[in-house]
């Protein structure tokens, strides 16, 4: 079992603590929630789902422990029912708040039926927090009622019976009571009667027939009592034919097992019950005169004579003028007495006796007469009075009013609620600022008093300010933060940054977003702006945009540079590099036409010439006098260059020290990747001498599994498997034949064969334990 207090109780105290109401909790709700366990009960402190709750129910008793703590009671009779439940909860009704959550056992909730009597339950959440009794308006002792009595009423039930059974021992019948006779054949009955078992009382109202099928055998009487807190007394009565032991069943109930009868194999019965002791006996009459004396009708006590020092039969005497000690006196001797005492009490009207007189403080009798020790008493409490009364004002005078003051020193109090800004209720801090509630959601207000729309707060000592000025947020500071959001390229787009400017709001084509923009200088004196941003697609249709670093003059004048998808950079004007070349005069000063040719001059001197090749197919470059190759061009598709044996073309990976060559070789080409420092090589690609085909990774297919396939160049196709079938299917059809299938099985059997192969699958034949068949086919 685990119980918890819900944070809106929490909540609840509070409100009600500071509005100076009134705490109440006035139901139980009772719920079945799958899969609920002590582990798990945090996450179920809110009210269940409707579906869930099985049975609601107002407290039924409330009492107080202490001023602290407050204890609230729920009892289900036994007319309620049937469900099942392991979850209690108690809530103010009302708010539809829950308070407490209890996980419990699942428990089974029965009710009366078919005569069959259903189960009390009752069950109690005990609350403690400041101020309960206060709070709740409780006052109501717990002692008067939160008693549990099921105890007490089963321990006396036990002391009856062990009483019984100190009065008759193991066993008791009276008269005829539980006689077992013959009827006829195996017919018998038990007659109606009294008798006691250990102390259980038996009673049984009207013959009982019983039919004993296999004689010989004995008749035993089967008796359990029970009596519950909500049931009657009940005893219940079976009878056995053999022999048992006193047991407890799985109710836990206690049964006594007693012999009544023999019966032989012929049917005639022995009683074997005991009998009482007293059957038989008469009372006998007892007076001053009898002696002690027993026989076997019954038994006579000698009675003591009473005395002033011993107990016993006394004579009557209506007279008052007697002094003997052996007799008592009649109600007519008492009368007499009281008219003498009336007549002498009538003389004493003019006296105060002691008895009327009285030191009490607290007495509101009208009979009796205040002595000077009640005068001293009320005296000095008179003055303690006054010395508390000026005690107490005087405390008073240095307490905080509720209707407000102003306080001298410091107040420390656990927290502060300032209510629904509808009030106009909040903290104010000095002359210059104030908090409030905004009635938005997790939200505090801060307001200037001077400007309600602007709101600051300023951090240490140099009071550097952070806040809204009404328009804008600033900081009177620089603003630093962590790195956030690093890591690779690709998953910028789903992580944040230090800074982030979200989707919300965007348009989507012909506008330019701005992210982070800088003003300098004001309008008319050289005001510039600068900021990055991005312009969304412009035209028709929908797509990608481009990065935008944009510059404006306050005049209007404006550049930007941009920033393609494809990885382009486009500026509005020319690039600079940092040791001052311009990429326009690069592109204007270092290309020339010579002839009919043209060359790129390079800042070493040497000529880079690209020109059309003499023959007029393509085009050939040159370094300075050495020819470098050519690029066809009839058709555009080649890279055209001259190489004897082991020359060709290389491409060159410096980061990962490798190159890949395409060379001549001897009568072969071969693609090489090779080692740059060492000059081994990786692996070598021969194309063939005579004609052929160079078969891929790509031009084989398979799957490789328990059951797969692999599929050659050729189209030759290769399958496996397993299976505990005779009928076995292969993974894929061929699509042309199987050429043949070679198989084996586990166990113990023999003489395994395959029969009926297609281009689908084959049957599996073996004589004895056969197991799991392994196969290989092959076909195309």
């Amino acid at each position: 079992m685990a119980s918890l207090i819900t944070p809106q109780f929490e909540h609840y105290i509070a409100e009600q603590t500071i509005a100076n109401g009134t705490v109440v909790f006035d139901e139980f709700i009772f719920a079945n929630i799958p899969g609920l366990n002590a582990n798990n009960l945090a996450q179920h402190l809110t009210m269940p789902a409707a579906a869930q709750i099985v049975h609601r129910q107002a407290i039924s008793q409330k009492g107080v422990i202490n001023e602290n703590a407050v204890v609230y009671s729920v009892t289900i009779g036994t007319d309620v029912g049937d469900f099942d439940f392991n979850f209690i909860g108690l809530i103010n009704k009302s708010k539809n708040l829950l308070a407490v959550a209890v996980q419990t056992a699942p428990v089974k909730k029965t009710r009366n039926k078919n005569a069959i009597q259903g189960n009390s339950i009752t069950r109690n959440i005990l609350l403690e927090f400041s101020g309960a009794k206060s709070l709740t308006g409780i006052n109501v002792s717990a002692e008067t009622w939160q008693i549990d009595f099921t105890v007490r009423l089963h321990g006396l039930d036990e002391k009856i019976r062990l009483t019984n059974r100190d009065l008759y021992g193991r066993a008791v019948f009276f008269d005829d009571g539980f006689l077992v006779k013959r009827k006829t054949g195996n017919q018998f009955t038990i007659q109606s009667g009294l008798g006691y078992v250990e102390g259980v009382r038996m009673n049984l109202n009207a013959i009982h027939h019983l039919t004993a099928n296999n004689l010989p055998c004995s008749i035993y009487a089967d008796v359990v009592h029970h009596c519950t807190v909500t049931g009657a007394y009940e005893t219940e009565i079976k009878y056995l034919t053999q022999s048992k032991a006193d047991y407890i069943d799985t109710a836990n109930r206690q049964h006594y097992v007693q012999i009544l009868a023999d019966i032989d194999s012929q049917g005639n019965v022995t009683d074997r019950r005991l009998l009482s002791p007293f059957l038989g006996i008469t009372p006998k009459d007892l007076d001053d005169t009898t002696i002690n004396k027993a026989d076997k009708t019954g038994h006579t006590h000698k009675l003591p004579i009473a005395s002033l020092v011993k107990r016993g039969i006394a004579k009557l005497y209506s007279g008052y003028d007697s002094d003997s000690e052996e007799m008592a006196a009649t109600p007519k001797a008492i009368k007499g007495l009281k008219a003498l005492i009336d007549a002498v009490t009538k003389n004493l009207g003019n006296y105060i006796p002691n008895s009327k007189k009285s030191s009490s403080v607290g007495s509101n009798s009208a009979e009796t007469v205040a002595t000077s020790a009640a005068v001293k008493t009320a005296f000095d409490k008179g003055v303690t009075a006054l010395n508390t009364a000026n005690n107490a004002n005087n405390n008073a005078n240095g307490r905080v009013s509720k209707s407000g003051d102003t306080m001298t020193g410091t107040l420390t109090v656990p927290h502060i609620i300032v209510n629904d800004a509808g009030n106009n209720n909040s903290v104010q801090v000095g002359d210059d600022a104030k908090f409030l509630d905004v009635d938005i959601g997790n939200t505090i207000g801060l307001q200037g008093i001077g400007a309600p729309t602007r709101g600051y707060i300023a951090y240490g000592t140099s009071k550097k300010r952070f806040g809204f000025d009404g328009t804008l947020f600033r900081a009177e500071s620089a603003i630093g933060t962590n790195h956030y959001g690093h890591g690779s390229y690709s998953s910028q787009y789903s992580t944040n940054a230090p800074f982030v400017v979200e989707a919300n709001g965007s348009v989507s084509r012909d506008t330019y977003h701005p992210f982070i923009k800088g003003k300098v200088r004001a309008a008319g004196q050289y005001g510039t702006a600068f900021s990055l941003g991005y312009t969304t697609k412009q035209g028709s249709g929908d797509g990608f945009g481009r990065g935008i670093i944009h510059l404006i003059e306050d005049n209007g004048a404006e550049k930007h540079w941009d920033f393609e998808h494809n990885g382009d950079f486009r500026s509005s004007n020319d690039v600079i590099t940092g040791s001052g070349n311009s990429l326009n005069t690069l592109q204007n000063n270092y290309t020339q036409f010579v002839g009919s040719n043209s060359y790129i001059k390079s800042l070493t001197n040497n000529n880079i010439q690209l020109r059309w090749k003499p023959s007029g197919n393509g085009l050939e470059l040159k370094i300075d006098n050495t020819e470098l190759g050519g690029i066809h061009y009839s058709n555009r598709a080649y890279v055209e260059a001259t190489a004897g044996n082991y020359g060709g073309l290389w491409i060159d990976r410096p980061t990962n020290n490798d190159r890949m060559l395409f060379e001549s070789n001897g009568n072969r080409f071969a693609f090489i990747r090779r080692n740059r420092q060492s000059g081994s090589n990786h692996y070598v690609i021969f194309t063939p001498e005579k004609n052929g085909t160079v078969a891929l990774l790509e031009d084989f297919t398979q799957s490789l599994s328990g059951n797969g396939w692999c599929k050659l160049p050729s189209g030759l196709i290769i399958q496996w498997g397993q299976s505990t079938s005779g009928n076995i299917s292969f993974p894929i059809a061929f699509p042309t034949t199987c050429f043949v299938v070679s198989h084996s099985k586990t166990g113990g059997g023999r003489d395994t064969r395959v029969a009926n192969i297609s281009r689908t699958g084959f049957s599996s034949y073996a004589t004895g334990d056969v197991g799991t068949t392994f196969y290989m086919a092959i076909g195309r």
